[in-house]
């Protein structure tokens, strides 16, 4: 069951391959660039997730002066160099990753949104719709995408309950978005479908029943509390996130979203 609980730390060096999916429309040749970058970042997340996480649990000194730390990952740095200026550093180098993660999550989800603005799925889709400047930025999406972000991560600053429910939900809410399409390849299964530059052939039905049980079996574990006896504190609150993000969705959907959504608009882009 450790092992398993365990994963999360797995799935975070693993998150993130699914932006090339999420961002596909703004580029050119989509058919070809979407599933190379995909590859890419499939490959360049295990690589650099395996070396992460294998040096870290090698340079791990004392597990319990970890836990009990506020700052954990400065006490890492501090005790595996024994040097003040490289922790600083090595926590300025992360700080620069985190920026460009954040900047990555936001694009990704701007985009998301603006998509589904266009179709007339989101409330005030005109607005968030808006395409500004010269270089065509849905600005009011990116916006609006900030907003939301700060809003959702202040209560982690009073609870790391929030804050780790938070972080548990993200990687299943992620996986979960990447894995609905394939599950709705597999439920209406269409041999018409045209098929792309790139396609996986007879192993595509396959692959995509692993990934939806991949998805499904790494959310039930992430679900599960690290702790026991569960606590209202140590219980694992994701669960709990992740359904009322999915009934949300659902009740909007029912009372609006399917009397504004007219059909998949296609842009068009003329050079």
């Amino acid at each position: 069951m450790a092992f398993l609980i365990g994963l999360l730390s797995a799935g975070w060096a693993q998150i993130g391959y699914e932006c090339g999916a999420q961002i596909v429309e703004g580029t050119q040749n989509a058919a070809t660039t979407a599933p190379r970058g995909i590859i890419i970042c499939v490959i360049s997340a295990f690589v650099q997730g395996l070396v992460l996480i294998v040096s870290t649990l090698f340079s791990i000194q004392d597990v319990d002066e970890l836990l009990a730390s506020d700052m954990p990952i400065a006490t890492f740095f501090l005790h595996a160099t024994n040097n003040p200026s490289v922790t600083a550093f090595f926590l300025f180098i992360l700080f620069v990753a985190q920026m460009g993660s954040l900047c990555n999550s936001i694009l990704a989800a701007a985009t998301f949104a603006w998509s589904l603005a266009r179709d007339g799925i989101l409330p005030c889709s005109r607005f968030l719709y808006k395409i500004s400047g010269d270089r065509n930025i849905p600005v009011n999406c990116l916006i609006v995408q900030l907003v939301i972000c700060v809003l959702v991560i202040l209560p982690s600053f009073g609870s790391t309950v929030y804050w780790q429910a938070i972080m548990s939900a993200a990687v299943i809410s992620v996986n979960v978005s990447y894995g609905l399409p394939l599950l709705c390849r597999l439920i209406w299964v269409r041999n018409d479908m045209p098929k792309g530059p790139f396609h996986l052939g007879k192993l595509g039905l396959p692959l995509n029943l692993i990934s939806v049980v991949w998805v499904v079996f790494f959310g039930v574990i992430l679900c599960i509390p690290s702790t026991y006896p569960v606590t209202p504190e140590t219980m694992n609150w994701a669960s709990v996130m992740i359904g009322g993000v999915m009934l949300f969705s659902i009740f909007f959907w029912m009372i609006s979203g399917r009397h504004t959504f007219k059909g998949i608009t296609e842009t068009v882009v003329y050079s």
